[in-house]
């Protein structure tokens, strides 16, 4: 569904591409198209990212976190 392609942690935010054709990713209850930028924050106040369904409902979540 997605690649992680680095880790800024002075924004403290993950560089995410999501895979051509493999479109049922959602963040914040939207699809997460093309390369975007993941905010830690977001993620702590409980906003994973979802792979798979059709409006962000998921059959995976998923939790990033820096260590």
């Amino acid at each position: 569904h997605m690649v992680l392609h680095g880790y800024d942690s002075h924004t403290r935010q993950f560089r995410v591409v999501t895979v051509q054709g493999k479109n049922d990713s959602h963040f914040k209850n939207a699809p997460a198209n093309g390369p975007f930028l993941l905010p830690l924050a977001d993620m702590e106040k409980g906003h994973w990212l979802k792979l798979g369904g059709n409006s962000g409902d998921g059959i995976l979540e998923v939790k990033l976190e820096a260590v």
